[in-house]
């Protein structure tokens, strides 16, 4: 088994001699398997091996206890020794980030933090086949595309996998009976990922293909490597069109850029967006799509994407922006707003349908017909702006920060009023305002993604 470790190692060339390498060590069968392994390549190498152990602050007891494994564990095989301890159940609830997420971002920032302390190359993490296999899974049920069909990808900057090529049961095979603790909440159908490795992988294995984690991983290697020419590709694109670039905002020759491939010209605008905002993942396909249509759109035009960054051709350029809700890119809009018609609010990137007909959409809220002036006004909210609630108004700003809207995201939350009063503020996962109507004929609200 270490033949097949170290040959996946040479593949992909994630050990060079004299590297120090940050080992992600939770303690469990997989991350004490990749200490066992790196410790016999030791010499081989010549590694400095740094083990570093996080408490995610979720279960007590059992927590200390792998603390103390971990740490017992590190000194039998030589390695240096550092833990850290986060909440990340509140750290999740500040952040407005899930559980598992907000982990995974605490525990590579502890990686991080601890190979530049010891002047390490590396961080080695355990990921194995059985992991790909979740991850492709759980990517492919929200919805995914080319990137996320590659997978786990053996080397990503200073982060290695020299474990991927290994399923479970082989891992436990190379152990051959070294100790190793388990963590409870891997038992868990709590999680999605814990859903589909305790039940939905056993089902496809048991009932389509007994080989459902090695095909997966084949598949992959496949999808991931045509992935990556693409995103080079894209790179080439991005560089070719780029005429100023900054930590605020990236502008790109439109016309230059259109000449593209459809395909290169969607990487190449993500690559344009991801430096400018904190959390890549908020920059969605539609948001990909809306600058797509812009580099076609004539001069002037201008969209609020995720994550305050804002969009605008001018000319034979296109602009991307982060906001900070101040100056030259607050753009005003006002679209009219007429039943049965369905409104298109480009700037926040929704879509606005007012009608009598209920549809079977999610319902957003309903609008007492009477008083009503029509059509309605779509329009981003204004300094000053009050909205219409039960026993009176509420200032939309107070609204915005009670739900921790960000200025600079502000304007892709338009208020929907008459002449009269605001009846409405959309683009919240609730209704807000005066939209819960329950008598006949009333106007049903739909805001679509």
């Amino acid at each position: 088994m270490l033949d097949k470790i170290r040959k996946y190692i040479k593949e992909n060339n994630m050990l060079r001699k004299g590297d120090g390498v940050v080992i992600g060590l939770s303690g469990g069968a997989d991350s004490v398997c990749l200490l066992k392994a790196l410790h016999a390549l030791r010499d081989e190498y010549d590694l400095s091996l740094y083990c570093v152990h996080i408490n995610h602050g979720i279960r007590g007891a059992e927590a200390e206890r792998d603390r103390d494994f971990a740490e017992a564990i590190s000194q039998k095989y030589g390695a240096g020794f550092f833990d850290f301890s986060f909440d990340i159940p509140a750290l999740s609830e500040r952040e407005g980030l899930g559980i598992e997420e907000t982990g995974r971002k605490y525990r590579y920032q502890a990686f991080e933090e601890i190979r530049r302390k010891t002047g390490s190359s590396k961080t080695a993490v355990a990921h194995n086949k059985n992991d790909n296999a979740e991850t492709i899974l759980q990517r492919l049920l929200r919805g995914t595309g080319l990137k996320g069909l590659g997978g786990i990808r053996p080397v990503r900057g200073s982060i290695i996998r020299p474990l991927l090529c290994l399923s479970r049961e082989e891992i436990e095979e190379f152990l051959d009976g070294e100790k190793y603790v388990t963590d409870s909440t891997n038992l868990s159908e709590e999680y999605v990922r814990n859903k589909i490795r305790l039940s939905l992988i056993p089902y496809l294995e048991r009932e389509f293909n007994p080989g459902l984690i090695d095909g997966l991983f084949r598949a992959s290697q496949l999808i991931g490597s045509e992935n990556d020419y693409l995103e080079r590709e894209g790179e080439r694109a991005y560089k070719r069109a780029l005429i100023e670039e900054s930590e605020k905002k990236a502008v790109l020759d439109a016309g230059l850029l259109s000449e593209e491939d459809e395909v290169i010209i969607r990487r190449a605008l993500r690559r344009a967006c991801i430096p400018l905002t904190e959390k890549k993942q908020d920059i969605e396909f539609r948001h990909i799509e809306y600058l797509r249509k812009l580099l076609e759109s004539a001069e002037g035009k201008g969209i609020n994407l995720s994550s305050g960054l804002k969009a605008e051709r001018r000319g034979e350029k296109l602009f991307i922006v982060r906001y900070d809700g101040k100056g030259e890119y607050e753009y005003e809009y006002k679209y009219e707003i007429f039943p049965e018609k369905e409104t298109f609010i480009r700037e926040a990137g929704i879509k606005i349908l007012l009608t009598r007909k209920k549809r079977s959409l999610r319902e957003y809220g309903r609008l007492d017909p009477l008083g009503i002036s029509l059509p309605l006004m779509a329009r981003n909210a204004a300094a000053g702006d009050k909205i219409a609630i039960k026993g009176g108004r509420q200032q939309i700003k107070k609204v915005f920060s009670q739900y921790r809207i960000p200025v600079s995201e502000r304007a892709a939350y338009p208020i929907l009023e008459d002449n009269s009063r605001i009846y409405a503020l959309t683009g919240l996962k609730k209704a807000y305002g005066l939209l819960d109507f329950n008598g006949d004929n009333g106007y049903y609200l739909y805001v679509l993604s």
